[in-house]
């Protein structure tokens, strides 16, 4: 309440902008003086420091906050939440309960289908540990009906039941009854490797199946939600799926330096499902286009025009994935997109970003930095009404590489991938805008790009079905934002993909102890048909002297033990320095080992 009078009697009454005012505040000498902390508790969890107060062009910012949570989000101790498990942050699964009593089972919550599935017991070949019993349920109801699903990743099949789903939160839990339910049989063998027991979908019912009505379609609750992904693993607030709306603390939970930066929503509205432009299905928005581009620069200006960056893509639709880990681009732009990637690295940086199909991308740079790949720049459309057409009212979010490179010790690997489905639309046809209202458009071609688990891990994404929108939140510097009035998302404020993983060192060594093994058979090889050799010549050559048979023999023994006492000198200097020195490449380790060999024997 006083900083709502404070703004009324400084601004309301002189008709200036606060703009105006903070520039005018500007002006002004600097006092030092002591930090406060305004702290906003909204859940007896989260109980986090919102904005630093420390001159009146401080306040806005907490101002702008504190009027963006009461306008777009809901009281958080109203929401339902779902922690979700984080496996190597490419998968995230959350905990269910099917029938009565609960039978529990670990699921990946996806946003690209609608339908509900999970293993019954006499799946042999399917994933996760957990089945479901049916006749252990006593809401359990058979339907005596078939189904098979196809995902990019593989099919399922089974028999739908009906039969009841909870849901866990940390205080309460929640009981859906009598929902149709996919009990499966037979899954496919790439589906088999998924980390989890099953899947809930949280699509449209354009793509529904088996869950008729579909889980959103269910409960009013369960019509607008939040997928939260924290990029640091193992460190609170987990990651989570959110029922009921969002958290607005969560968007910079991750950022120990709170002070200065503030979060915007930028909301886009639903486009029908991309083979049915009058039904929804997939969460999926439209897009302008994706440029991809050097780092920013100071100014933090967006590509403008070709010459700022390569456009892979142009009039597209944007599915946003929760099972889908990458970013998923088609054929030629994934080609378009590795060829600038490739160009960049090998002009600024002299790296070379090769082909390795041991990875994802079936891409890797070795001795590199996220921070060396280029930004990839999202221009989605805010507006799908007759006039925006002519005139589309645009929104950037942009992935720096920080954000959708993983980096393994010293090689990364930029987490895209092709896919090969996609809807071609020559001709005029309709679709529905903001208001429902039919608008005609030409377009050659639709192109699809998938926005996987590491553009949400960039972005925390609203999902309301109420709306029909998709909500992303940006996260930027106030002073910034407020003078330049700019329509994009610079990126960059996660974590880095990175990891001190051991894997590539014990390759390395793994190498080098084949090698050494190599040739100690070698050696024992070569002294069997030695041995072979005497004993033929003996039998030949009955008249030899077998005692200068055996001294030769035995000389050639400790000729072959020396030599091993040699070479498992040198193995052991070299897995020394490789653990000392990793950095170092093999040819300097075993040049250096020679070195260390030969003194030793000197001496």
């Amino acid at each position: 309440m006083i900083i709502v009078n404070y703004l009324i009697k400084h601004f309301g009454s002189k008709g200036s902008s606060i703009k105006q005012y903070l520039a005018r505040d500007r002006s002004r000498p600097k006092k030092a003086k002591p930090q406060a902390q305004i702290v906003f508790v909204i859940d007896w969890r989260h109980r986090l420091p919102i904005m630093g107060l420390c001159r009146v062009n401080r306040l806005l910012y907490a101002t702008t906050t504190l009027t963006f949570l009461s306008s777009n989000s809901t009281v958080t101790s109203s929401l339902f939440r779902i922690s979700l498990k984080n496996h190597d942050q490419t998968h995230f699964s959350g905990l269910i309960g099917v029938g009565s009593p609960p039978q529990r089972f670990q699921v990946i919550f996806d946003t690209g289908s609608s339908d509900i599935w999970f293993p019954e017991i006499n799946c042999t070949n399917c994933a996760g540990s957990r089945r479901y019993h049916a006749a252990a349920s006593r809401s359990h109801v058979a339907m005596n009906q078939s189904f098979h699903l196809e995902y990019g990743s593989g099919n399922a099949s089974g028999c739908i039941v009906r039969d009841d789903i909870s849901m866990f939160s940390d205080n309460q839990n929640l009981t859906l009854s009598n929902l149709r339910l996919g009990s499966t049989s037979k899954i496919t063998k790439r589906l088999q490797h998924i980390q989890a027991d099953g899947i809930v979908g949280l699509g449209f019912g354009a793509l529904a199946l088996i869950t008729k009505p579909t889980l959103i379609q269910n409960d009013p609750r369960f019509r607008r939600f939040s997928i939260y992904i924290n990029p640091r693993p193992n460190v609170l607030p987990s990651s989570q799926l959110i029922f009921g709306g969002v958290d607005d603390l969560l968007p910079i939970a991750h950022i120990s330096d709170k002070n200065g930066t503030f979060v915007n929503w930028h909301h886009f509205p639903l486009v029908g499902h991309p083979f049915n432009q009058l039904r929804l299905g997939f969460w999926a928005i439209r897009l302008d286009r994706i440029v991809v581009s050097s780092p920013l620069e100071l100014s933090l200006k967006p590509a403008q025009s070709d010459r700022d960056g390569v456009v892979v893509v142009t009039a597209a639709i944007a599915i946003v994935d929760s099972g889908t880990s990458q970013l998923l681009l088609p054929r030629t732009a994934f080609a378009a997109t590795i060829t600038k990637i490739q160009q960049h690295l090998r002009l600024e940086y002299d790296r070379e970003l090769r082909m390795n199909l041991q990875t994802t991308s079936g891409y890797t740079c070795e001795d590199c930095k996220a921070e060396m790949f280029p930004t990839i720049q999202f221009t989605f459309v805010r507006e799908m009404t007759r006039a925006a057409l002519k005139h589309k009212k645009t929104q950037t979010l942009m992935l720096q590489g920080t954000d959708y490179v993983r980096c393994d010790d010293f090689i990364c690997a930029p987490q895209l991938n092709v896919h090969t489905f996609s809807t071609l639309k020559k001709n005029k046809r309709k679709m529905t805008d903001a208001n429902g209202s039919l608008v005609t458009i030409t377009a050659q071609q639709d192109e699809i790009v998938v926005l996987g688990l590491i553009f949400m891990r960039a972005y925390y994404v609203q999902f309301d079905s109420e709306r029909k929108t998709v909500g992303f939140a940006c996260i930027d510097s106030a002073p910034f934002s407020l003078e330049h009035g700019v329509n994009f998302c610079a990126g960059g404020w996660t974590p880095k993909l990175h990891f001190r993983s051991t894997r590539f060192m014990n390759a390395k060594s793994f190498k080098w102890q084949t090698v050494f093994w190599l040739r100690v058979l070698t050696a024992i090889v070569v002294l069997l048909l030695a041995m072979i050799f005497m004993l033929l010549w003996l039998i030949v050559e009955p008249s030899s002297d077998l005692e200068k048979v055996l001294i030769w023999l035995s000389r050639l023994a400790s000729a072959c033990q020396n030599t091993s006492q040699k070479l498992e000198t040198e193995n052991d200097f070299l897995l020394t320095k490789a653990l000392d020195e990793p950095d170092l490449e093999p040819e300097t380790l075993y040049a250096a080992a020679l070195v260390n060999v030969s003194g030793q024997e000197n001496v």
